[in-house]
């Protein structure tokens, strides 16, 4: 039976307007400027044999593996307590569906996970978003609400497409003015910074400021999961009423067990982080030695982008430099704003000089023959 005219429609559009999205392997042999394993942790072929948990966490899936890494993790990233969950799309779904209430109201960053956005339409809580980063524009629509309204704030530590933060310091300052519940998704800043890796909020020294700290496994750490780290009454509420974590078959307990594995070599890796930052450093020296500036984004971090209205010209791109050994993939509307078209450009630790500049020294040749 095939799908509604509708749908059909649907799909033929983003044919039409060169977005429409297929599932393909990658190439493992090419050289990687588009994966989230910054650290390189996910080349690594230690591994544990792999058994089935047998069931969800409230009835035969919880195992002392679970047990154990919940408590390692909680410890690690300064909490009362932590829950695991099977990913960080679970875990946002589950968190935002049951934790704010009607009556309560969420505020979010307007370049937010995707996951969080999906999660709060499952809530019976009002959201309202502020302008990106910008913190006056979230403090005007803390003032707009009632007075003892239970407010959520909710941001990134890093976005995961233009690789920026908040500012932390007028954060800590807003949490303390007006008693907000601020909630911070860590997934692309966990192992790449603070003491031990623990992430930007323990570098920043705000974990205590912060009701609910989101840290996934998938990315630096190359494993898988995800982690809610705050008071043990966040944990016990998760586990009575977040539906994505009591209806769902656990982790496998060796995958605790690798997960736990990866924190004990993060923490004392400060060679591979370093390296890593080598690598952002000299990306962006190359780019201000090309006088790319305008067309580069330049931040701190591992995310980083080439901007370019052109969908065409970004297909063309991403498929030159695949051929070249590059994988590099484009990321179009709705996952960034329309006109925010960019190539996203993930460093890692592994990545040489002479491959940044090969990839740089590409796209700029390709610049120059587009304008012609």
């Amino acid at each position: 039976m095939n799908l509604p005219k509708r749908l059909i429609l649907k799909l033929e559009e983003r044919k039409n307007n060169h977005v429409f999205r297929t599932v393909k392997p990658s190439n493992k042999n090419k050289k990687d400027f588009f994966s989230n394993d910054y650290l390189g942790y996910a080349r690594n072929k230690r591994h544990f044999v792999s058994n089935g948990s047998s069931g969800s966490r409230l009835i035969s899936g919880t195992h002392k593996e679970h047990i154990h890494v919940e408590k390692f993790l909680a410890t690690f990233h300064k909490g009362e307590s932590s829950l695991v969950f099977n990913s960080g799309y679970d875990a946002n779904i589950g968190f935002f569906s049951c934790i704010p209430q009607k009556g309560d109201i969420v505020l979010y960053d307007e370049l937010i996970h995707a996951s969080i956005r999906d999660g709060m339409r499952l809530s019976l809580a009002k959201h309202y978003r502020f302008k990106h980063n910008d913190l006056e524009d979230l403090e005007k629509k803390i003032e707009q609400q009632e007075k003892n309204t239970i407010i959520y704030v909710v941001v990134e530590s890093i976005y995961s497409m233009d690789g920026d933060s908040p500012d932390f310091k007028k954060l800590k300052e807003l949490v303390q003015k007006y008693s907000i519940y601020l909630i911070v998704d860590e997934a692309h800043s966990l192992g790449l910074y603070g003491e031990k890796g623990a992430g930007l909020l323990a570098l920043h020294n705000l974990e205590d400021d912060c009701f609910a700290r989101l840290y996934t496994f998938g990315k630096a750490l190359g494993r898988h999961g995800a982690v809610w780290v705050g008071s043990q009454d966040l944990t016990d509420y998760l586990t009575n009423f977040a539906r994505s974590f009591m209806y769902t078959t656990a982790l496998p307990s060796s995958l605790m067990q690798e997960i736990h594995e990866q924190y004990s070599t993060m923490e004392h890796d400060d060679k591979t982080r370093e390296k890593l930052n080598q690598n952002i450093l000299y990306y962006q020296k190359m780019i201000k030695k090309e006088k790319l500036e305008d067309s580069f984004s330049l931040n701190n971090t591992p995310i980083q982008s080439f901007f370019n209205e052109n969908k065409s010209f970004l297909i063309q791109v991403s498929k030159e430099l695949n051929e070249k050994g590059y994988n590099v993939k484009p990321i179009y509307a709705p996952t960034v704003p329309e006109g925010k078209e960019r190539l996203r450009i993930s460093l890692h630790s592994f990545n040489t000089f002479k491959e940044i500049d090969e990839l740089i020294g590409c796209i700029k040749k390709l610049l120059k023959s587009d304008k012609k």
